[in-house]
């Protein structure tokens, strides 16, 4: 008798022999096989990652709920699975959880798989730091890369002697401008993983930066004019500095009374 689901269900049996005679009725109560698999829940402490683009900064917690008795087995990265034996901890790392349960009868879920990213662990500072200066008002400075084994090197921040941030970079140098002339400056440079880690800092190198240049006059070449005439001549001067300063031009101590100049 097909039933209509797998609910229990009762069946009322009466016998009729073939003269017509009705015996006593029976019941029987019955119910259709479980061929339904399982359903498992993953469970995350804490249920977020705390870090930056999907990384755990430290190793959550892991088990697992199933709706009703059924054996759990997992696997890390397509290894052999294990039956689940209380929590779990992920490892260090960017990896791949597998995981299935069996019920009491025999039925298998679908297995599921989740990557787990974890990175506990600070990057290295920047070495062999240098620094070089690059005219009046620039420092540039470059270091070797670093290599973060877990979530891989986001960035590079930058900062001054007295902790100030400068700023941050993909690559492996930058360029400090805005400064002084013949001032001696110092930077370090710390190194950020793609989980949101910060490292410890280089160690501080410095240089000083150029002296300003004077301007060059260019030659104006002998004038000669008459007694009592009028005298005007153009002038015209480079900036030797980088980048190049707006020019002022103005008349020396010895120039004739009611000498002027325009701009």
């Amino acid at each position: 008798v097909p039933l209509p689901d797998d609910k229990p269900h009762t069946i009322r049996v009466t016998p009729v022999d073939l003269a017509g005679n009705v015996g006593e009725a029976s019941e029987v109560e019955v119910v259709a096989p479980d061929v339904s698999a399982p359903t498992t829940t993953l469970i995350l402490n804490p249920t977020a990652p705390d870090g930056e683009a999907g990384w755990y900064l430290d190793s959550p917690e892991i088990t697992f709920s199933v709706e009703e008795p059924a054996s759990t087995y997992h696997a890390w990265d397509g290894a052999e699975p294990t039956a689940v034996d209380g929590a779990l901890i992920a490892p260090e790392g960017a990896h791949s959880l597998s995981y299935h349960s069996v019920d009491v009868l025999g039925n298998k879920e679908e297995t599921s798989t989740v990557i787990i990213r974890v990175d506990a662990t600070s990057p290295s500072a920047p070495t062999t730091l240098r620094a070089e200066t690059s005219g009046p008002d620039r420092i540039d400075l470059s270091w070797d890369p670093v290599v973060d084994g877990q979530s891989g090197t986001a960035a590079y921040l930058v900062y001054g002697s007295d902790d100030g941030y400068l700023g941050q970079t993909d690559s492996t140098s930058y360029a400090v401008t805005g400064l002084g002339a013949s001032t001696y400056y110092s930077f370090y440079v710390k190194t950020k993983d793609i989980a949101g880690r910060v490292g410890g800092a280089s160690a501080q190198v410095g240089d000083t930066t150029d002296p300003t240049q004077a301007p060059v006059l260019d030659v104006i070449g002998q004038k000669q004019v008459y007694e009592g005439s009028q005298l005007a001549f153009s002038a015209s001067a480079t900036d030797t500095d980088t980048p190049a300063h707006e020019l002022g031009y103005s008349l020396g101590n010895g120039a004739p009374a009611g000498a002027t100049i325009t701009a």
